[in-house]
């Protein structure tokens, strides 16, 4: 899986917030590959996120 997927998804679905257990869901990959790819696009600033709900999903994306 490439970061590239997970960037796409995030730029088509813009108007949503997703954690990476959806994401992972949309896609058809592992949660591991997606969050990896995730932590990665966090550093580049094309992705947005933030706090999720407290004990069931840490953090949502969207990009920006």
């Amino acid at each position: 899986m490439s970061q590239q997927e997970t960037y796409e998804f995030l730029k088509r679905n813009s108007n949503k917030w997703y954690s990476a257990e959806q994401i992972s869901l949309e896609l058809g990959h592992s949660t591991n590959a997606v969050r990896t790819n995730l932590m990665k696009l966090r550093r580049t600033e094309w992705i947005e996120f933030k706090d999720g709900v407290v004990g069931k999903k840490p953090y949502l994306y969207r990009y920006i």
